[in-house]
This record gives structure tokens, sequence and C-alpha cells, in this order.
């Protein structure tokens, strides 16, 4: 990792109103516009009325007072790992459910992502999402409807994520 200062007066003007960054308390909010998403991360920490200097790897650095914001950025392939995102199909919320449920996801590579809804039976009842997809985290809901828009029955359901790579199915329940 290497650690740069950047006054904070020039990150404000140059950076937030392009990229719809948001400031909180003693913390900068890295978020890139698509959702947040680990990849886009960068630890950032804001530093008020610093009056210190000290040595950089880029030579020295000096800070006299003022708003200063210090970020962390990944510089090798070990720093980048950190921020890796792992496939993960989540547990739907809330459940049990009525009348819709959020499904919430990681993709760990690009490609091909199917999601469908079945009933205890295996038979099929709605596909949620069928289509290419980067990496990044995503979601998606079910509004206890098949396919035809009908309503179904209270019960539990089951959910599968399905890639080039991975298959995982979770159980959901529809309470009516």
């Amino acid at each position: 990792m290497k650690k740069i200062l950047i006054p904070m007066m020039a990150l404000l003007i140059l950076s937030l109103p392009a990229i719809g960054q948001t400031l909180s308390h003693k913390q900068l909010t890295v978020n890139s516009g698509g959702g947040k998403s680990s990849s886009d991360n960068l630890t950032c920490q804001m530093m008020t009325g610093l009056t210190s200097s000290g040595q950089s790897s880029d030579g020295e650095f000096s800070t006299e007072g003022g708003f200063f914001i210090e970020l962390e950025i990944p510089t090798d392939i070990d720093d980048i790992n950190e921020y890796r995102i792992e496939f993960e199909l989540k547990q739907n919320y809330p459940n049990p459910f009525n009348p819709t449920t959020t499904i919430e996801y990681n993709l760990s590579s690009s490609g091909y992502v199917n999601i469908a809804v079945y009933n205890i039976l295996g038979q099929h009842i709605k596909t949620l999402v069928a289509q290419n997809r980067s990496t990044g985290q995503y979601q998606t809901v079910w509004d206890g409807q098949d396919e035809d828009g009908k309503t179904v029955a209270t019960g539990v359901y089951m959910y599968r994520i399905t890639t080039e790579k991975q298959v995982v199915t979770k159980k959901m329940l529809l309470m009516k």
C-alpha cells in the first residue's frame, strides 16, 4: 500500500462532484456510482489541522495546518487481492417474506448469470436474472409471482444461481 496526502479542498473541488462521492464524519466514503464494490474501495481518512512533516516514498511532504486526505492506494498484487470479490449467493431477506424478498449475490468473474425460482418439487416458477454480468455485487427482487404474473401459493421455494463455474441453491419461505 502506498499512502499519499492530498489537500482536502483540491480533492473536493476536483473529485467529489464528478464521481458522486460523499463525505461523512472524519471519513471519506468512496462510491463510484454503480453501488459499493470492494474493488472500488480506497481507504481514506480525513486529517484536520496537521502541522507535521515526514518522508514519503516520493520524497518530502509537509502539512502546514488545513485539511488533508490520506489515501491508501493498492500498489501490488497482494494489495489488489485484498479487495477481490468472492462468489457468494446470500440468504434472501426478509425470510419468511410476503409479498417480496431481496436476493443478493456477488460475482467473482464476469460471465453469464441465471437466477431462477423453483417450487419444492423442483418445478421452474420464474427466472429472475438471465444475462451477462461483470464482477461485482448485485441484488434482485422476487415478487412472489410466476412467469405468467400469477401469485404463487404459500410454501417453501428454492432459488438457484447458475454461472459458468458455480451453482448454488438456497431455500426461502413465502407466507401469506
